[in-house]
């Protein structure tokens, strides 16, 4: 029977946590755990290559390395997490697990179903339902204030995924609803990106006393960069199709290719050029050289310590 173009994506989007938790792992073995064909794996990954967040560019691509066999995740966008559980899933996961537990003799099976119901159960309790007809209430009322008012915040944060409680600083940028739930969209100091929140698990809100300029306000303008390639790298460059401008012979014999790109995020260029160090190099302008090389600097420093 021929597989359906959702299954196919289902099982896309979970491989990437997977090689993520694993990196290096072969294409046998990811055929092996998902019950697939080596030729399967290899043409998920191609679509893999595909994916990414809205925007498409290689900022928001997902980055993959394969090599002799070996797959590595290098930027898994939001799938470094396998994808959770729905509160319909939830419910149907447990009560069959509780249907299996009835009608087994086993206390192996019926503890190890305990564990898994404890689980599912935990992750479910952290979903609390902030409904529109809740608005008045006190966490929306101060994040709804803090948005009016670009206030930076503090909060503390219950992780849907584990339990675990973190302290966030954030911008607060936009509430929504989906499925019965509030969500807040917010920058993340923290983890420097835009995350999203579910509501019902912020249990504490504080102001910084800061106050923060409009999100757009702050990104950058587009600029023109030059770098000198290796012929190695002429894949990953058909990846970046979409900020090159022009494609031209270097006067460098050890960089052969001259790419001009257009881009926005020098921090991401930076990054880049450094995963690809000896394979790629800026030269011009000035001041992205300089990023690259104080990046490079820290990198150095933090393993010196």
């Amino acid at each position: 029977m021929s597989e359906t173009a959702i299954s196919r994506a289902v099982r896309t989007f979970d491989l990437i946590p997977y090689i993520l938790n694993n990196p290096g792992v072969s294409i046998r073995e990811l055929a092996e755990v998902f019950n697939t064909s080596e030729d399967q794996i290899n043409t998920d990954l191609q679509l893999a290559f595909m994916c990414g967040l809205p925007g498409y560019t290689p900022y928001e691509l997902i980055e993959l390395q394969i090599s002799d066999g070996y797959v590595s995740v290098r930027q898994p966008q939001v799938l470094d997490k396998p994808r959770s559980f729905t509160a319909e899933e939830q419910l149907a996961l447990t009560l069959g697990l509780k249907s299996i537990q009835s009608a087994s003799n086993s206390s192996q099976v019926t503890e190890r179903i305990d564990s898994l119901i404890r689980k599912l159960n935990l992750n479910y309790a952290n979903q609390v339902n902030v409904s529109r007809e809740n608005l008045g209430n006190e966490t929306l009322s101060k994040l709804s204030t803090a948005i009016k008012s670009r206030e930076e915040l503090q909060i503390e944060y219950i992780s849907k995924m584990n339990g675990q409680a973190s302290t966030r600083t954030i911008w607060p940028l936009k509430i929504y609803f989906e499925n019965g739930f509030g969500y807040l969209s917010a920058f993340c100091l923290t983890s420097n990106a835009t995350r999203t929140f579910l509501i019902g698990n912020i249990k504490a809100i504080n102001s910084s006393g800061k106050k923060y300029e409009p999100i757009l306000d702050q990104t950058p303008s587009e600029i023109e960069v030059v770098v000198l390639c290796k012929e190695e790298i002429k894949l990953f460059l058909e990846r970046m199709k979409r900020l090159v401008i022009s494609v031209d012979n270097s006067s460098d014999k050890k960089y052969p290719i001259k790419v001009k790109l257009r881009i926005s995020n020098i921090d991401w260029l930076a990054r880049t050029l450094l995963r690809w160090s000896g394979y790629m190099k800026v030269e011009s302008p000035e001041n992205v050289k300089q990023r690259v090389k104080t990046l490079a600097n820290d990198c150095l420093a933090n393993y010196s310590r």
